[in-house]
């Protein structure tokens, strides 16, 4: 059986495409640039964090970046700050670039101990992501990490969230609390994710301050 007959010959535009090294060299900047925005973000969220209502113990570990090329297809870059992964029990806010999707920064909790990380303020924290005009999204599927906005469901549209979101984190023990930024919007990253962790841990912020 020939290349032809089993569909492997490569058509004139992908000969094209396999010979442009453009392509690649334009996306190594793209991502080495989105790594170099994540470390300003860290650096930021560092300093603004003596303002935070959470636990000390958030902040031991100063941020890490990680990197790869194939969540669901595409490239992606994560800073998860501030974060504790502690055996079954993790905390973590998250913040991902992922290619040809959407930026988002997305709060973790799991497992009940988790919520010490928030001086046991919980009520308070779902209070705040209630609020429709925070623009959250809550997780709705079992999957703890999952990154699909169709996986998600917005704030807005739920009658009762302070409750919603209470009965999925006692049935599930874990919730997935995020905001969206399209890719059309990535200049302004920074703002956007220290925006988020300001409304999630600084108890003196609100939306008025946009």
């Amino acid at each position: 059986m020939s290349p032809k007959d089993t569909k492997l010959t490569f058509s004139p535009s992908e000969l094209d495409f396999l010979g442009n090294k453009k392509v690649i060299d334009l996306k190594s900047s793209i991502l080495d640039r989105i790594e170099l925005r994540l470390g300003q973000i860290r650096l930021n969220l560092l300093q603004n964090s003596q303002n935070w209502a959470i636990s000390s113990s958030l902040l031991e570990n100063r941020g890490k970046i990680t990197r790869g090329e194939n969540h669901l297809g595409y490239p992606w870059r994560i800073l998860d700050f501030p974060s504790n992964f502690s055996g079954l029990d993790s905390f973590s806010l998250r913040h991902l670039f992922w290619w040809g999707n959407h930026c988002s920064v997305t709060l973790h909790i799991a497992n009940q101990r988790s919520t010490k990380f928030i001086n046991d303020d919980f009520q308070k924290l779902l209070e705040i992501i209630a609020k429709p005009q925070n623009n959250f999204l809550i997780g709705s599927t079992r999957n703890m990490w999952s990154n699909k906005i169709t996986d998600h469901i917005d704030i807005a549209s739920i009658n009762n969230p302070t409750k919603y979101i209470n009965d999925f984190y006692t049935n599930n023990k874990f919730i997935r609390i995020t905001r969206i930024l399209d890719l059309d919007r990535i200049n302004e990253l920074e703002s956007f994710c220290i925006e988020t962790a300001e409304l999630l841990f600084n108890p003196n912020y609100s939306i008025k301050h946009r």
